[in-house]
């Protein structure tokens, strides 16, 4: 009998850890993500910003970009009549869908949302990642991690400035090392599989200086 109700209490408790995070089947949880840094890029026209999204002065924060800084604080302020003030806009993805597997999620943050910035350790705005699919101890499928920030499009070369940082091709094991180090808002970890999160220089995209770029009524992105 005593041996009959240890199998059951083995039963159970596997049972119940394999339905959390570290079980043998995939599930959903929040991830979260502090940016180490953004190198400097390129602008033309008027409307250059004032301050890069790299600026440690004005968007840094306790060693990390600060998100709550670079989406409310904007980089360039237009006194002009009929000129709006200028602020940064981001796209990110990666890891599993939340109920399609092996597809990957997408997020969208800009001065009017902000769903996906949550408040880290001395209050740094971080990355949050809600609802992934995360691979469970028997998937073996693999994923990646990428991130955008965009400025505004600049006037006379009609062009924007754009910055992104993509992790290489994580392993499932890779994948579930980084979700056991980025489950709480308030991790210091800004590192993905030995690479750290600094946003390079990727380019200078074409667009309409007319337009104002994010997720707004209207926006363009």
């Amino acid at each position: 009998m005593k041996k009959l109700i240890f199998a059951l209490l083995l039963v159970l408790c596997y049972t119940k850890n394999s339905s959390q995070s570290g079980g043998p089947t995939d599930y959903n949880a929040n991830l979260f993500l502090p940016i180490a840094g953004i190198n400097f890029g390129s602008y033309c026209g008027y409307n250059a910003p004032n301050y890069q999204p790299g600026d440690v002065f004005q968007y840094g924060n306790s060693g990390f970009m600060d998100l709550n800084k670079l989406y409310n604080i904007p980089y360039r302020t237009n006194t002009t009549p009929g000129n709006r003030n200028q602020t940064f806009w981001t796209t990110f993805g990666g890891f599993g869908h939340p109920t399609l597997v092996n597809t990957g999620f997408k997020g969208q943050i800009d001065d009017n949302k902000k769903d996906n910035v949550a408040n880290g350790i001395f209050g740094v705005g971080v990355f949050k990642f809600t609802n992934v699919k995360i691979q469970g101890t028997d998937s073996t499928w693999k994923t990646s991690i990428w991130i955008n920030v965009f400025s505004q499009c600049h006037n006379q070369c009609s062009q924007g400035t754009w910055w992104k940082y993509e992790s290489v091709l994580l392993t499932a094991d890779q994948s579930r090392q980084f979700v056991s180090s980025h489950s709480f808002a308030t991790t210091n970890d800004s590192y993905i599989n030995g690479s750290n999160t600094f946003l390079s220089l990727a380019g200078n995209p074409s667009c309409n200086p007319n337009s104002v770029y994010g997720f707004g009524s209207g926006e363009l992105n």
